[in-house]
């Protein structure tokens, strides 16, 4: 398709491209070298679609942060006129920056910036262990972006899905200088890390692998790996009082109804603590929202009235 200077087709085959090497990167734990050079095919495959994408300008960042660097795609509106607000964002233990597919495209028909990195402990950022101050690292991505000049430093947001919504709801109770809203869609904050050592055992194999290898614990015990999640829990860390407001920065939660690793009680505690906090569910029964599309809409629609 570039051959024959088709353009469009060469973007979407390219992004169909990146698809099918992220699945083929899974579980994404960087041991395997046919894992290893499916994710790097993955990254490769992503950014030559975005590069030819006529709406976006597009860039691979590093930022410098506390314990190492973060790689991470930035998404600008090709037409811009100035400064605009920008939304940075991580996926959870398993998914990683080149898998967020509509929403990129959702943002920038908004005038949105889109800053995409790895969640730390996944992808280009295994380097950092998994531990609950990582939404330090988040608000350093977030204050080295507002310094540059076509970014407009008094409004930006974050956007967390799955287990990365929890340093993004934990960032909005931080409430830094232009943060205008916080997108947790189905991120843990309290009960799932209210589990026995019983209960862990019951987990199926492929969480605990990914929390092990997230936590750099691989041949953890049960007993040692609830001892890594400890602290996470924001009721636990006092950041979430139940029944009370303790942030004034708008939190919309998204989830499917019935999901036991972020359960609705997770979600309301969440939206109670907003001062202007928003929740709705898309679907049942399994974890994150099933209508990603829909779910996504409602989302940027959410994230216009506060950007």
């Amino acid at each position: 398709a570039e051959s024959t200077d088709d353009a469009e087709s060469a973007r979407q085959l390219y992004h169909q491209a990146s698809v099918y090497y992220g699945l083929a990167k899974y579980p994404g734990y960087g041991v395997d070298a046919n894992e290893v050079a499916a994710h790097r095919a993955q990254l490769q495959a992503y950014e030559a679609s975005q590069q030819l994408n006529p709406l976006v300008s597009f860039s691979a960042l590093e930022v410098t942060v506390p314990g190492g660097v973060i790689r991470g795609y930035l998404h600008l509106p090709a037409n811009r006129d100035g400064a605009v607000p920008l939304v940075i964002g991580t996926n959870g233990i398993d998914v990683f920056k080149a898998e967020f597919g509509p929403i990129v495209d959702a943002l920038i028909s908004e005038g949105f910036g889109f800053f995409a990195f790895d969640m730390p402990s996944t992808g280009e950022a295994a380097e950092f262990p998994l531990r609950p101050g990582i939404d330090q690292i988040y608000l350093e991505v977030m204050r080295s972006l507002q310094r540059r000049p076509d970014i407009d430093e008094s409004r930006v947001a974050l956007w967390g899905v799955s287990f990365g919504g929890n340093p993004v709801v934990r960032a909005a109770h931080r409430a830094p200088k232009g943060l205008q809203a916080v997108v947790n869609w189905c991120g843990p904050v309290h009960e799932v890390f209210q589990i026995s050592e019983f209960e862990l055992g019951l987990v199926e194999d492929m969480y605990l692998d990914a929390l092990k290898y997230r936590t750099h614990l691989p041949d953890a015990s049960p007993a040692e790996l609830l001892q890594a999640m400890d602290g996470f829990s924001l009721v636990d860390a006092g950041l979430i009082r139940p029944g009370e407001v303790t942030t004034s920065v708008p939190i919309l939660s998204v989830n499917a109804k019935g999901d036991y690793v972020a359960p609705e009680t997770d979600l309301e505690l969440v939206t109670q603590s907003s001062q202007q906090g928003v929740l709705f569910y898309s679907g049942s029964d399994d974890h994150c929202p099933q209508d990603r599309y829909s779910a996504t809409a409602q989302t940027v629609e959410g994230l216009v009235r506060h950007l």
